[in-house]
């Protein structure tokens, strides 16, 4: 705050007031739990477990429909560990469905397995602009973050988003050399905003 990133906050207000004391404009999108869990990872990074559920169909009389998973036949990786587990105790550790086959954790410890205590859903976008450089695969139409995160897209998608994290970059570098500039209104940041 006494850099000038939070302009009018001063760290000893932002202190003793906690979270009431940062501007309006600096905490409008605080409600949204998409930003927000696009935020945490972003900060976790590579932090990332991949799902793996089974896909089953139950027969009924209007056909086929996907049956549901059960909390453990869902199965979790990552890319240095391999297979990981939700611990116990974790919020996640009973969900039978996530919305994403992406998660960012805090931390993993291995005792008599790997767990993962802390988890939240990750959608694919903030993977694609906050994650490793994405990788281009034009025969497959994929774009490959950290070469296992993968996502099916034609080329002109993985194109649009190298040039959205170059423009973020830039932004970024602009809010560090003058920390004063407000970046809220930017084109840039209300594109991110929508994408997540």
């Amino acid at each position: 705050a006494d850099s000038g990133f939070l302009p009018g906050a001063k760290s000893s207000r932002l202190r003793s007031a906690g979270t009431k004391a940062v501007p309006a404009t600096f905490d409008r999108n605080s409600k949204s739990d998409r930003v927000v869990c696009a935020v945490i990872a972003a900060g976790l990074y590579p932090n990332i477990l991949k799902l793996k559920a089974p896909k089953r169909m139950i027969r009924t009389a209007y056909g086929a429909v996907p049956a549901e998973n059960t909390a453990k036949e869902l199965k979790f990786y990552t890319k240095s560990h391999g297979r990981a587990f939700l611990h116990p105790r974790s919020v996640n550790f009973s969900e039978k469905a996530f919305e994403t086959t992406w998660l960012a954790y805090s931390q993993m410890v291995q005792t008599s397995k790997m767990y993962v205590h802390d988890s939240t859903q990750v959608a694919p976008y903030p993977l694609l602009l906050f994650g490793d450089v994405p990788q281009i695969d034009v025969q497959n139409k994929a774009i490959a973050v950290d070469s296992w995160i993968r996502f099916s897209a034609p080329g002109r998608i993985a194109v649009l988003v190298r040039a959205l994290r170059e423009e973020l970059a830039h932004l970024l570098a602009t809010k560090l050399e003058h920390p004063a500039t407000d970046v809220t209104d930017a084109p840039v940041t209300k594109a991110i905003l929508k994408l997540l």
